[in-house]
């Protein structure tokens, strides 16, 4: 399905940028699981991201960091869909009227018509969001932290609490014949 949305999308639209063809293709191709969006978000917590306007027309050039790229490719492509699902639609509308008539749509052109920005202000604005994505590996990291934690502190303050237990005086209980005699005088 990854290869197919590649060829789909060279068919129906021109200059489109590589990560719009990767996070698509990885998309459609169902290949993000939950591990892979906790290294995206671990990544961007440590201040390791792809600019989409460097890296429009070529992969990275290190290997190791094509993983990040698409990853961060199929992110965009969600951030497109998912922050504003209107302007989604119409770009695809835009994409389907083209190709209705036989035409080829140019992809920055349908884009700016669509969101009414250009492909710089949409990176600017996936940047920052992205970023405030990494502050969900703090909370993640910590809430993991605290569910390790817990079988410890529980049987911390078990023994604490036995402890305390062991220290408290023992009470003398009343004498029970005692009490049978008041209940004779009745």
């Amino acid at each position: 399905m990854h290869e197919y949305t590649h060829w789909f999308l060279d068919e129906i639209l021109r200059k489109a940028p590589l990560w719009f063809h990767e996070g698509m293709a990885t998309q459609q191709g169902n290949q993000l699981g939950l591990d892979r969006y906790y290294y995206y978000i671990r990544e961007r917590f440590w201040g390791n991201k792809m600019d989409l306007i460097k890296l429009a027309e070529n992969y990275p050039q290190q290997p190791a960091d094509w993983d990040l790229y698409y990853i961060t490719s199929y992110y965009a492509v969600q951030y497109m869909k998912n922050k504003n699902p209107e302007s989604w639609k119409n770009f695809w509308e835009i994409v389907a009227d083209n190709y209705r008539i036989g035409k080829i749509t140019i992809f920055s052109d349908a884009f700016y018509n669509a969101y009414h920005k250009d492909l710089w202000q949409f990176n600017e604005d996936f940047s920052v969001e992205s970023k405030r994505q990494a502050y969900v590996y703090i909370f993640t990291g910590l809430g993991t932290f605290i569910l390790i934690l817990m079988p410890i502190i529980l049987i911390f303050a078990h023994f604490k609490q036995r402890k305390k237990m062991k220290a408290l005086p023992d009470l003398e209980y009343p004498d029970d014949s005692s009490e049978d005699e008041d209940d004779n005088l009745y």
